[in-house]
């Protein structure tokens, strides 16, 4: 998908008129457009160098979120996800996470997990209501200390298997 409007702030006004071709009703909607956060097929990915999300980071679009590094250049690093998941469904949602070491996930700016902490491969879970059809901001943020590096996000709700996040909701 491409953006027409650079980003910043913009107004959109319409006018209703009646018969006799008379304003009845004018209405101004002022809004912010950041391209930069409203991807398609994928989540913007910031690499630090640094466990705290410091520093200057390389900047690419990952399609989701389902990475087992092993023993690789990881070490000492961290990395966060942002965009926007298209929720199928008007129901609870279930967020499943594999990480190795830390990872935190905010859907709508509510932190549903925070496993912020140094530990071998392990799941944590994090459950939110989501709506049908809505685009819901995501963030997911993790760090490495050494060896072995695993970030994966998953989902599933009532009519919904679980599995990774497919790059065709983000």
């Amino acid at each position: 998908n491409t953006f027409s409007r650079a980003d910043g702030k913009h107004s959109l006004k319409y006018e209703v008129y009646n018969k006799e071709n008379k304003i009845e009703v004018t209405k101004t909607i002022n809004y912010v457009i950041d391209n930069a956060s409203i991807l398609t097929n994928g989540l913007k990915a910031s690499y630090f160098p640094t466990q705290d999300l410091s520093g200057n980071p390389n900047v690419q679009i990952d399609p989701n979120i389902d990475f087992d590094w092993q023993r690789t250049k990881a070490d000492l690093s961290s990395v966060r996800w942002e965009g926007y998941l298209k929720s199928d469904f008007d129901e609870q949602y279930t967020f499943t996470t594999t990480s190795d070491d830390g990872i935190r996930v905010w859907i709508n700016d509510i932190q549903i997990i925070n496993s912020w902490d140094l530990h071998s491969a392990k799941e944590d879970v994090g459950k939110i209501n989501l709506d049908k059809g809505r685009f819901n901001k995501i963030t997911v943020e993790h760090f490495e200390q050494y060896d072995y590096a695993i970030a994966k996000l998953a989902w599933a709700s009532k009519s919904q298997p679980s599995q990774i996040v497919p790059a065709s909701y983000f």
